[in-house]
């Protein structure tokens, strides 16, 4: 069976410090018994490039009554820690849907009194960033995250804007205005092409 492209994309307001989204997490069906329904839970989800593996809350744990299937050493600033390792299906927004995911548990943050704060519930590491193409852009002042499975086409930012750039320098060079049509050749006037937000000299 063919699986179709899957792909979500969020915009926040201004210049956002973290990357989260919403997510349901539930109860993978192949450890459901027959007709038993998953046990489900919508929370916040981080997304964080440095964790090599996604993990959940214990609070989230709780919630969904999840069983261990096994445990697992991490390694952290604090030293070495076993933790408890659960299966879990996620979706996340768009339908953008990662089965019988493997995630490791982890403390819920704490507040100023040492009380455990359900802020978020899972955190989205890098097995699952790996499964796609993820970028995040900050155009205009605005973070936006998109992020698409599988892999496309590879990104490089560098190769454009060499690309961007040696067109013009090429249009200086020609001794062409901003209001000439670009040499590109896409018929568009260079100040609403190559030269956005460029002042020829």
């Amino acid at each position: 069976m063919t699986i179709p492209p899957t792909a979500l994309t969020i915009g926040y307001n201004g210049i956002s410090p973290q990357i989260t989204t919403s997510v349901l997490v539930s109860t993978p069906k192949a450890l459901l018994s027959s007709g038993q329904a998953a046990a489900k839970d919508n929370c916040l989800a981080i997304w964080d490039t440095g964790a090599t593996g996604s993990a959940i809350t214990e609070l989230t744990a709780k919630k969904l009554n999840l069983i261990p299937h096994s445990i697992r050493q991490v390694s952290g600033l604090g030293g070495t820690v076993t933790k408890s390792l659960y299966l879990i299906d996620i979706v996340l927004p768009n339908n953008v849907q990662i089965l019988d995911l493997p995630v490791t548990e982890i403390d819920n943050p704490t507040d100023a009194n040492g009380n455990k704060v359900d802020s978020f519930g899972v955190l989205i590491g890098m097995d699952i960033i790996t499964m796609g193409d993820f970028s995040v852009t900050n155009f205009e002042g605005k973070t936006v995250m998109t992020f698409r499975m599988p892999s496309q086409h590879k990104l490089d930012y560098v190769k454009k804007i060499n690309s961007v750039n040696d067109v013009i320098e090429a249009h200086r060079k020609a001794g062409l205005k901003a209001t000439s049509k670009c040499i590109c050749g896409s018929g568009k006037n260079f100040r609403n092409c190559h030269g956005k937000g460029i002042t020829i000299k």
